[in-house]
């Protein structure tokens, strides 16, 4: 009888390695089954925003008559029955904002922008809208250009 090991007194000794190794090869596979399954096979549920208001936001230029985004700009989103605001964003480089996650009902955004030239008093423009109503998961968009 040939076990694999050079001495017969260890037989039992080979046979519980080959036991182990055995053991240790199946859950090695397990664990790696495991991890596929969460890696690959769990589809994560795609999260939509609820009710959003999104747009641009652009400052109109007299001098210049033209409008420009408004970079940095303070964009406010109010709800129809409290003067203050309910959240407050900047502006991005493009004069882009969203809010997401609105509870349903009547909003109205304004916006704050100052541009400062060289050697010039700051410039403040500002707008405000009508009131925009979102409601179940809808997204409005709302550009804005602001004025003097």
């Amino acid at each position: 009888m040939q076990s694999g090991c050079s001495y017969q007194k260890y037989d039992y000794l080979c046979s519980s390695i080959n036991f182990k190794t055995f053991i240790m090869k199946k859950l090695v596979i397990a664990l790696l089954a495991c991890c596929t399954v969460l890696a690959f096979g769990c589809k994560k549920e795609e999260v939509k925003d609820k009710n959003t208001i999104k747009g641009i936001i652009t400052f109109y230029d007299a001098d210049l008559e033209e409008t420009h985004p408004a970079k940095g700009a303070v964009v406010r989103i109010h709800n129809d029955k409290a003067e203050a605001y309910v959240a407050e964003t900047k502006a991005a480089t493009d004069g882009s904002y969203s809010f997401t996650n609105l509870k349903d009902g009547k909003y109205q955004i304004s916006a704050t922008h100052t541009e400062t030239e060289l050697f010039d008093q700051p410039e403040v423009y500002k707008a405000r809208t009508a009131n925009y109503e979102v409601k179940g998961e809808q997204v409005q968009e709302v550009n804005i250009t602001c004025k003097k």
